[in-house]
């Protein structure tokens, strides 16, 4: 079939979905006492299910969501958030009230799209739910659909559930919904080529014998094999590729070659520095390919460089904990640069590997907290400016100060004054616990979100710098001991002093050594305790 009669045949469905009522009868075609049986055999089906994989029930996606009848009695009993996606924008609109109050605190985004078109989010969900819509692809795109749902999953935590009429004999099209009825071997064949195997398969017996002569069957299918997403353990994983890239810079800002992957463009451009002429700046850079994944970055990053006018002067910078978005440009100070000089006038020919880890993909569920919502009401002021945040959320994050504004809030209380905090700073801090519905931590604003958290006593924002400085390997290590003792990191301080004891006696010293060098303080600046840690005593120092 060409794509202007493919292109038709959905225009005619969406239209017919249009005039379908919003309501349970209208989901299941006027045949409302279906629900009950449908909705026993899917929760028996999904509870065995996670009884035999075991694999967590963070997040889910309904596709053909309707007005949310399998997210209201099957996904909201067992996910924490579940998203939507549907192609008539009417159901949406009344999921809501259909949901009531409380299911609806569940959902996150809700997406107006037809399925041949959506792109759902990159190594997001643990479920992807489909349930009576796949025969409204056609097998390309239902093909090319699985694929992206593959995608969208976290890498053996995920599972993609597709339930829908099997024909016995061969396919067929029904002229008034516009949808195809599958035979097992199409379906069979359609998920062979999407990459993906069958884990699980039961059959729904419990509708009356009149109402349909195909059987109803539901499948669970799963990645067969990955493709650049890389095991990490029980709950983590990284995404890590390499770009090789050429620049031939002339004067100008030029970018690189670049390489696709996670729906963003990573690249390396090379601009001037104002005011000298023999001198440039590189950087990495990402840029989002998609509309519909609109995704922020936690990555770490090893850029080498080399001149071909000078091929025996490398250079290299390493980045971790970088939170990359289309915000992270060379204009701003967070993006990390590497300043090349002395090479003379350009052109001048570059080129060099950039390894990439991307640690974490980060959907953005706050993207501007000064901006007053429903559901995030609560301000906080310096007496001029504010930034609102959801209580309920910072009620969660382990603070005897956010626990004590909850009280207060319950009284009617909805705005706390903090003089002492610069308002840049503060806005920076709830970005950092607001933003993407969880606190996450990057190494630009390490330090400054350590301080506040220290002072309004968030643990689980301390937890994650403590977490942040165990790992890192680009903060020296008189810098954790320094940060341990300041802040009371006490497992940090066991882990260094582990660290130590099996470390040749001289580690420590030129570990001191290294740092007074780089950072050009002097030992009499270092705290006794400090350099008690590293093993040197106050006596031991001639000044």
């Amino acid at each position: 079939m060409n794509k202007e009669n493919k292109e038709a045949e959905y225009t005619k469905a969406a239209e017919y979905w249009k005039k379908v009522t919003a309501d349970l009868d209208g989901m299941l075609g006027g045949l409302g006492y279906l629900h009950e049986a449908d909705v026993e055999h899917s929760k028996s089906f999904l509870n065995d299910l996670c009884t035999e994989y075991h694999f967590p029930t963070k997040i889910a996606l309904d596709c053909g969501c309707g007005v949310g009848r399998v997210t209201k009695s099957v996904l909201a009993e067992k996910f924490d958030k579940i998203d939507l996606v549907d192609v008539t924008e009417r159901f949406l609109i009344t999921a809501p009230s259909y949901l009531g109050p409380e299911l609806s605190s569940k959902i996150g985004i809700k997406y107006c799209c037809a399925l041949q078109n959506f792109h759902p989010l990159f190594g997001m969900y643990n479920m992807i739910w489909m349930q009576w819509v796949s025969g409204q692809l056609h097998d390309d795109d239902l093909k090319e659909f699985l694929i992206r749902c593959k995608q969208a999953l976290l890498p053996r935590q995920g599972f993609i559930v597709l339930k829908d009429n099997i024909s016995p004999n061969d396919s067929y099209y029904d002229q008034v919904d516009h949808s195809w009825t599958r035979c097992r071997d199409a379906l069979l064949e359609i998920f062979k080529e999407a990459d993906l195997s069958i884990v699980a398969e039961s059959k729904l017996t419990s509708f009356p014998k009149n109402i349909c002569e195909h059987n109803y069957r539901q499948k669970v299918v799963r990645s067969a094999r990955r493709i650049v997403r890389r095991w990490m353990g029980s709950r983590d994983y990284v995404v890590e590729f390499e770009l090789d890239y050429v620049l031939n810079y002339d004067g100008s800002a030029v970018e690189s070659n670049a390489i696709v992957v996670c729906d963003r463009q990573w690249f390396v451009v090379c601009h001037p520095v104002v005011g000298l002429s023999d001198c440039c700046q590189l950087a990495v850079q990402t840029r989002l390919v998609s509309v519909h994944t609109a995704l922020d970055v936690l990555a770490d990053y090893e850029l080498t460089i080399i001149s071909e006018r000078y091929p025996n002067d490398n250079y290299r910078l390493v980045a971790e904990y970088e939170l990359m978005n289309d915000q992270y440009t060379p204009e701003k100070s967070s993006c990390r640069k590497l300043v090349i000089s002395g090479h003379g006038q350009p052109p001048v020919r570059f080129h060099g590997t950039v390894q990439f880890r991307l640690r974490e993909l980060l959907r953005v569920f706050r993207p501007d907290l000064t901006v007053e919502t429903e559901t995030h009401n609560f301000a906080f002021t310096n007496g001029s400016e504010q930034v609102y945040a959801n209580i309920f959320f910072l009620n969660t994050l382990d603070s005897v100060y956010f626990s004590e504004l909850f009280e207060r809030y319950k009284r009617g209380v909805r705005r706390d004054v903090l003089l002492n905090i610069n308002y840049d700073h503060l806005l920076i801090f709830m970005t950092a616990l607001c933003r993407y519905g969880k606190p996450v931590l990057d190494s630009y604003n390490f330090d400054l979100l350590l301080q506040l958290a220290s002072e309004l006593k968030v643990n689980k924002m301390i937890q994650l710098a403590e977490m942040y400085l165990m790992k890192s390997k680009t903060v020296p290590l008189v810098r954790k001991i320094e940060f341990a003792l300041q802040y009371n990191l006490m497992a940090l301080l066991k882990r260094l002093h582990h660290q130590l004891s099996l470390q040749p006696p001289m580690t420590a010293l030129n570990a001191l050594h290294t740092y007074l060098h780089d950072s050009g303080e002097s030992l009499d600046h270092m705290h006794p305790t400090v350099l008690s840690v590293l093993g040197v005593e106050e006596d031991y120092i001639v000044y």
